[in-house]
């Protein structure tokens, strides 16, 4: 049982050509849990996981719809690249567009959204690197008027502009 489908959701798409008695549902099982951990490294990024508290309740239609396709390419991929060397190109970018879609997760270009119209938790505990150890972030550092910047810290940036000079 999968967290985002059922391995028999494989099956309801008519499109990919696949059924129980070609391929076995223990097969497809593994390549839906290999695509649900593909899935979950890149949501990580940005959401607070588990996204779906309990195996298929309230899944996101845009995981569910990323986890059949990731499933059914690499599926369809293990299974007819073994038998021919053979590209299919349908298959390929069926691959390439679920990719695309996770990249766009995980960069914040698409939210997640339950079909009840709320948008998922966000991760707020994302850690940022700074190359400004040990200053605290400060808007307008330069501004002479900003009293949060130090006199100390105005000489260095000073000091700093006057030797790129």
């Amino acid at each position: 049982m999968g967290r985002y489908i059922e391995p028999s959701d494989i099956y309801d798409v008519r499109i990919y050509g696949l059924s129980s008695t070609v391929v076995d549902t223990e097969i497809v099982s593994t390549f839906l849990e290999d695509s649900e951990s593909i899935v979950d490294s890149f949501i990580s990024k940005r959401y607070s996981m588990p996204i779906v508290p309990t195996s298929l309740t309230n899944v996101p239609v845009i995981l569910a719809k990323i986890t059949k396709d990731l499933t059914a390419y690499e599926l369809l991929n293990y299974l007819y690249s073994q038998q021919n060397q053979n590209v299919n190109n349908w298959v390929v970018g069926m691959g390439e567009a679920a990719y695309n879609k996770l990249k766009m997760l995980a960069d914040d270009t698409i939210r997640i959204v339950y079909s009840a119209g709320t948008v998922a938790s966000m991760d707020l505990n994302i850690n940022m690197e700074s190359n400004l150890e040990g200053i605290p972030p400060i808007f307008n550092m330069d501004s002479d008027y900003n009293t949060k910047v130090s006199s100390g810290l105005l000489d260095i940036i000073d000091t700093g502009r006057q030797s790129a000079s």
